[in-house]
């Protein structure tokens, strides 16, 4: 579900119908309102559907039959338990892993994958690092695709660790970072709804959760003590784009309520033009200006095609003065705005603000009295500042159709980065 919906009921989710994902969604257009998965954007993935009405109650019998069905899909925690160890007892030359099923071969089994991607000779290091040495990154936009982030990034992340001397660290949704913690002093925990991490990591490390509906798919006894343990936690939440805002925050805002203690920091990533949609449900976040990059999608990486770089954004309840972005990178402290922004973004002493959010050079119009992108000239016919349009005329048939195109150009942006 994108943001053309609105979300119903938040406070009663664990009532709701269960579709293999865990609790459903009440989502509502105006129009409809209705259950559905909160992880899956197409219904080819999870086909559940059902009509909310307000005043009607779903029958109990019907509420612990979609239970019974979601706990049956569900394989116990001895099975991933046992198999990791039958893993780890075999030799390098023993382990083989297939990518098109996402299992372990044993010797019994290994004609059935014959045609199969199968990684071999598989060592212990691999095994602590399945994300980039083992498995294949799920890419499937329209569920829950995993972008790894680059060396690049992955490195700040690190070193923002190391000077906040944080204690643990709550990884959601964010595989990469999980695993380079591993050689790290630090206690450390993944939240993420790929079950095949239980593969690799006991429940002292890997909770399967969905970051949606705030559900744990198994007993979260383990999370619960992990988080009793930390005394100065960071939490990095890197949630597929196309989802609902506000179900992000509920989530956010009830891991942060388990947690109990004042001393916490968060890094939420986002593109930078959902930032209205944070303000909106996290008003304390702020954007910083570090471009996120990931190393397995290319409008999001170092080489992007865009010509502003990769339009994903931290977001955190951390004052920005205190974040240091790297100066071999192209960033800056910026004294009037008190943090650091990269080399496109040039104060304006005009309108006092680094106007740039997109990673474009921005200039100032002072017929406007705003900054607007450098490629745009001020318009005489109709008054504003707009890329060279031989076809304007300045009527306000012709300014409402800039806007237009504007909210469509939006829209299609929206559909081109949802992850």
């Amino acid at each position: 579900m994108t943001s053309n919906y609105d979300v119903l009921n938040l406070e009663k989710i664990s009532e709701n119908p269960y579709c293999p994902h865990g609790p459903t969604i009440v989502f509502t257009n105006g129009k409809k309102s209705f259950y559905a998965c909160s992880a899956c954007r197409d219904h080819k993935l999870c086909n559940f559907y059902l009509e909310y009405e307000n005043d009607k109650t779903i029958s109990e019998e019907k509420i612990k039959n979609w239970l019974s069905r979601y706990k049956a899909s569900l394989k116990p925690m001895e099975y991933y338990d046992n198999l990791r160890k039958k893993v780890f007892n075999l030799g390098t030359e023993e382990r083989k892993y297939c990518q098109n099923c996402n299992t372990f071969i044993f010797e019994t089994d290994e004609n059935t994958h014959s045609k199969h991607q199968i990684i071999t000779n598989i060592t212990n290091q691999m095994l602590k690092n399945p994300i980039r040495k083992i498995l294949a990154p799920v890419e499937l936009n329209s569920a829950n695709a995993q972008f790894v982030f680059d060396e690049q990034t992955s490195k700040f992340i690190l070193d923002h660790i190391k000077k906040f001397e944080y204690d643990s660290i709550l990884c959601i949704g964010a595989p990469s970072v999980f695993e380079s913690l591993s050689d790290l002093d630090i206690n450390h925990m993944l939240l993420d709804i790929d079950d095949r991490f239980m593969l690799f990591n006991d429940g002292e490390k890997f909770q399967k959760f969905n970051m949606f509906n705030n559900h744990f798919f198994n007993d979260k006894k383990k999370y619960e003590l992990f988080l009793s343990k930390a005394k100065n936690l960071l939490i990095l939440m890197d949630p597929p784009y196309g989802g609902i805002v506000r179900l992000i925050s509920n989530t956010l805002n009830s891991i942060i309520e388990d947690y109990g203690h004042k001393k916490y920091s968060v890094f939420l990533v986002y593109p930078y033009f959902i930032e209205n949609w944070i303000k909106k449900w996290l008003p304390d976040y702020n954007m910083l200006d570090y471009k996120v990059s990931y190393m397995n999608q290319k409008n999001f990486s170092q080489k992007s095609n865009l010509k502003k770089g990769s339009p994903a954004r931290f977001f955190t309840n951390i004052s920005l003065d205190k974040i240091e972005l790297p100066k071999n990178e192209g960033y800056y402290f910026c004294d009037a705005c008190k943090k650091y922004t990269y080399e496109e973004n040039i104060h304006c002493s005009q309108c006092n603000v680094c106007p740039s959010k997109d990673g474009f050079y921005y200039k100032h119009c002072k017929i406007c009295n705003r900054c607007v992108k450098s490629a745009y000239i001020h318009c005489n016919k109709c008054k504003q500042c707009h890329l060279e349009d031989t076809t304007c005329d300045g009527t306000n048939e012709s300014i409402a159709h800039k806007k237009r195109r504007l909210e469509l150009n939006l829209n299609n942006k929206n559909k081109k980065f949802k992850k």
